[in-house]
């Protein structure tokens, strides 16, 4: 009335799921039995096993067995060919069974049939399995020598534009000096905005030049208070009028250690996609608070 090919599970050696299952002709899918309790528990990794009648008394905790009124069983183990348990061929029926040595020859029969197919089954698996991770680390490889490209090329461009910004920030302070003689505040103030946007351009470039040599940058305690309203005078050239930003930062709120590029290339990704969004129109707001 019922034949079941079950496999132990992966990592729970206590319990068995269907290869295949039939029950009165029609087939059985995703079948999980717990071995303990169950005559299955006899079988597996042992030898065969059969109960002529009188199933439900000798294991009345298998919930199976007596919803269905199973009387009869007879269980056969499953062995790779390294003598290792695979599972068991195991058959059920609501009548006794009469000739015990016939059931464990045909069991015994098709057993050594079923364990040298589940067997090559498993190994078909393991191998597809081992190209899919052959697969998986040499598209890591190939990015990882992608990434390293990419480092030596952003280093040779962070020490070219390291020289250009030098040159700039020295004209800037000429041209400073030239403000303070001529006092003209409102030139000063333009120049100072120069001076600060060249100053986090060149963290920009030690960041650049610490992701070429493939190094981490270098936390430092960082005030919010101060910093948030900087990002924003940087991030509002990259967004549309259209957007208002609004920064709300926490009295007392205390410092963070962190890499200040970092912070501000995290922000400048979060906010380009408040940006997308919002679909270029609304409030930004930027906030600090403490937990």
């Amino acid at each position: 009335d019922f034949v079941m090919i079950g496999r132990l599970r992966d990592g729970a050696p206590d319990q068995v799921i269907s290869v295949a299952a039939c029950e009165n002709g029609q087939l059985i899918t995703d079948l999980n039995y717990d071995l303990l309790g169950t005559p299955c528990a006899y079988v597996v990794g042992r030898e065969f096993y059969c109960v002529p009648r009188g199933l439900q008394q000798l294991f009345p905790g298998d919930n199976m067995l007596s919803s269905a009124g199973y009387e009869s069983y007879a269980g056969y183990p499953l062995y790779d060919s390294a003598d290792r348990p695979l599972g068991l061929l195991a058959v059920t029926h609501r009548a006794p069974l009469n000739d015990i040595p016939f059931v464990e020859s045909i069991l015994k029969i098709f057993s050594l049939r079923v364990a040298a197919a589940l067997e090559r089954r498993m190994a078909e698996q393991e191998k597809r399995a081992a190209e899919e991770e052959r697969r998986r680390l040499s598209v890591q490889l190939k990015q990882a020598q992608k990434m390293e490209a990419i480092g030596q090329l952003t280093g040779g461009i962070a020490h070219d534009f390291n020289n250009l910004l030098t040159g700039v920030m020295g004209y800037i302070s000429l041209a400073q000096e030239r403000a303070e003689k001529l006092q003209d505040a409102k030139l000063d103030q333009y120049l100072e905005r120069a001076r600060s946007a060249g100053r986090k351009a060149g963290e920009l470039i030690q960041q650049m030049l610490t992701f070429s040599r493939g190094e981490h940058g270098v936390p430092r305690v960082v005030e919010l208070q101060q910093r948030l309203p900087e990002f924003v005078s940087l991030i509002e050239s990259s967004l549309p009028a259209s957007v208002e930003v609004d920064v709300q930062v926490a009295d007392m709120l205390a410092p963070v250690r962190i890499d200040p590029v970092h912070l501000e290339q995290v922000l400048m990704n979060l906010c380009i996609n408040a940006r997308d969004a919002m679909h270029g129109r609304g409030r930004l707001t930027l906030s600090a608070s403490s937990l």
